[in-house]
């Protein structure tokens, strides 16, 4: 029903009508319908009942016919906006009860609204926005809060369409500014589970390819809580690497040659991100977590950068940049890191039971490679690495465990299986040159108690394989009778140390070279007792002393001589030798 009392009055209308099973209710007045057409205005009070909603305008279009000068509030409340979603032939599930209100002003070509409130439920969710838009048509000036707060995050799964963990309550406040392209969220904080996010990000939709910047920081993360629970099972290798055991079969890799899931990195082509990113403590797994982690993240083109890349772990402290782009559907990988631990022994357990104390520990670790899998990227590697290992005391039985014949060189005499006594270190230092994936040790040494380690050789990541020869400085000329040198060969799942069995040889028949066992006196330049620069004191003495074995020395008559009762002995050795065989 409508009616007007006259041509000049205004007309009440109450009208129900309905619609495939859908009814509709119009009631309330418009005033000055007979003043449009003379562009006067047309006020409206008038309530619209559909689909379980409840639609209230109540205002004035100054213009009418040019649809300009509109003043109005508008009030829309109902039990389901998902059946609200259903007349629009757009359904969306999981959509309850909603209420908006809102003040529209301006015209057709552009209409702002202010003192804008809405509420609405969503798969048990409470959404809140409120502020205002300057054209609502052009989405431009958009300044408004928005609130999302609910108890489960797994009950959001339908609206996300995939499946979401049940973390318990959450929460999102932010505060969004801009337009439809480009977009400022400021005061963003997001909290989930006791985890908060804070930050500010910006994004240009409209750019191509998108940009997007953001700047965030988090007390606390746990992945673990976040992430589904891995029940896969960990790779032999990977226990072997974790526990200090290798592994018997020669075969075996360490680096794995599963290809690289480079097609993640298409979108890339679409997007271009900087990413600042500040956690003060990442839990990765229960025994792993990140504390003071700062990354500056850079994702565009098919390319990712890091850098800054810092973060402690386990009492290390890690500072470098790494850099990968997909070229030709291989990954070309750049890498710096600083690794520091103020006592790495703390890191090195067995079945519960301490491997190594103390040991301040330095890596520079300086590469670059391509590939598509790990182990391609490892056998093109080029670049350096370099550790330093300060004072520590290493387990006998580990060292027994990891090189038996090693573990014999150390403490003097091969040691009976059991043995707790530990091996004195005082330093480390090692030197390795990288080119085409073939590692150079430029300098290996390792000082321990009594005796003086230097190594040579090279690790071939390409086949894993190790070539590794060490000789040795005694501090004690009796020491040079049972200490020859030794090598080190197998591949880095499986390596073997023997000695040389022709050094051996010599040292048994009485022809070992003296000249390896060097008394205080030779050392009395290296004034270091312990750390790095022991060792590179030591670099140098050895390195002074294979010198001197090299410069041709003049024959004289007693060395004649001296050479000729050598024989004699080594004559005698032999003959008793053979008569112990009979």
């Amino acid at each position: 029903m409508a009616k007007m009392d006259s041509p000049t009055a205004p007309l009440f209308v109450d009208l129900v009508a309905s619609h495939d099973a859908e009814s509709f209710e119009l009631a309330g007045e418009i005033d000055g319908i007979a003043g449009v057409l003379a562009g006067e205005p047309l006020g409206l009070d008038v309530t619209l009942n559909a689909a379980g909603a409840t639609v209230m305008i109540k205002g004035a279009v100054a213009r009418p016919l040019e649809a300009d000068g509109i003043d109005m509030t508008v009030q829309v409340s109902g039990d389901s906006l998902s059946r609200l979603t259903e007349l629009a032939t757009a359904p969306v599930t999981g959509l309850g009860e909603y209420q908006i209100s809102v003040t529209v002003a301006g015209n057709a070509d552009a209409i702002a609204l202010s003192n804008l409130a809405v509420s609405l439920e969503a798969a048990g969710a409470q959404i809140g926005v409120s502020g205002s838009i300057s054209d609502a048509i052009a989405v431009t000036g958009v300044d408004v809060a928005v609130e999302v707060k609910g108890d489960s995050l797994a009950a959001l799964s339908t609206l996300a369409d995939t499946e979401l963990p049940d973390l318990g309550a959450f929460s999102m406040l932010a505060n969004i500014a801009g337009t439809a392209e480009k977009i400022n969220v400021t005061d963003l904080s997001i909290d989930i589970a006791g985890m908060q996010i804070d930050g500010n990000l910006k994004a240009d939709i409209g750019a191509e390819p998108l940009l997007l910047e953001a700047t965030l920081h988090s007390e606390k993360i746990d992945l673990t809580r976040l992430l589904p629970a891995d029940e896969a099972v960990e790779s032999s290798s990977a226990d072997a690497i974790g526990s200090g055991q290798v592994s018997d079969d020669s075969n075996e890799r360490m680096f794995p040659d599963d290809p690289l899931p480079l097609d993640s990195l298409d979108a890339l082509d679409t997007i271009d991100a900087v990413v600042k990113l500040k956690i003060d403590e990442l839990i990765v797994d229960p025994e792993t977590t990140l504390t003071n982690l700062d990354i500056g993240l850079h994702a565009a083109n098919k390319r990712v950068s890091i850098l800054p890349l810092k973060f402690s772990v386990m009492g290390a402290t890690i500072d470098g940049r790494v850099g990968l782009e997909v070229v030709q559907e291989a990954a070309a990988v750049a890498t710096m890191l600083n690794i520091h631990h103020p006592s790495v022994g703390d890191l090195v357990e067995d079945d519960s039971k301490t491997m190594l104390v103390g040991g301040p520990f330095d890596m520079v670790i300086d590469v670059t490679g391509n590939g598509a899998s790990v182990r391609d990227i490892m056998a093109s590697l080029n670049g350096s690495l370099t550790t330093e290992l300060g004072a520590a005391q290493a387990s006998s039985q580990w060292m027994q465990r990891m090189f038996a014949e090693v573990t014999a060189i150390l403490t003097k005499t091969v040691p009976k299986r059991g043995t707790t006594e530990p091996i004195e270190l005082h330093c480390m230092v090692t030197d390795f040159r990288i080119t085409n994936g073939v590692a150079e040790a430029e300098s290996f040494v390792v000082d321990a108690r009594n005796i003086t380690l230097f190594g040579d050789g090279r690790i071939d990541l390409r086949d894993e394989s190790l070539h590794l020869d060490f000789d040795w400085l005694a501090a004690r000329a009796k020491t040079q009778n049972v200490l020859p040198p030794f090598k080190v060969r197998g591949t880095l799942m499986s390596p073997s140390s023997r000695f040389d069995t022709k050094a051996m040889l010599g040292n048994v028949l009485g022809l070992g070279d003296g000249s390896k066992s060097i008394g205080d006196d030779e050392f009395s330049d290296l004034t270091a007792a312990t750390g790095s620069e022991r060792c590179r004191q030591r670099l140098i003495a050895y390195r002074k002393i294979q010198d001197d074995r090299a410069r041709p020395k003049e024959i004289t008559v007693e060395q004649v001589l001296k050479d000729v009762e050598t024989t004699k002995d080594v004559l005698k050795k032999l003959g008793g030798f053979f008569k112990r065989k009979k």
